[in-house]
């Protein structure tokens, strides 16, 4: 048993990896078009969700998944220096 927008994705582009999740890009779990299911990983969801960046517009949250993307390699960054910092 698969949740029908996991299996939807799969069809198209394969196994989804761990730790990775697929998100409706519009906001509207009933909009199962290829087109609208997105691939992102959980700590870019935690952020897309944090800062309330789904919203119902696919190419807006297509630009805020890349927002995410940025703002989790940044605090990525900021966590070795920190870790450099105190060695």
């Amino acid at each position: 048993w698969k949740l029908k927008h996991r299996w939807i994705w799969e069809q198209e582009y394969g196994e989804i990896p761990i730790d990775n999740v697929i998100i409706f890009a519009d906001g509207n779990k009933e909009n199962f078009d290829i087109k609208n299911l997105l691939l992102v990983s959980r700590k870019e969801l935690a952020v897309l969700n944090k800062n309330k960046l789904i919203k119902n517009n696919t190419e807006l949250t297509k630009i805020r998944v890349n927002i995410a993307k940025v703002k989790k390699d940044k605090a990525k960054k900021i966590n070795k220096k920190q870790v450099k910092k105190n060695d």
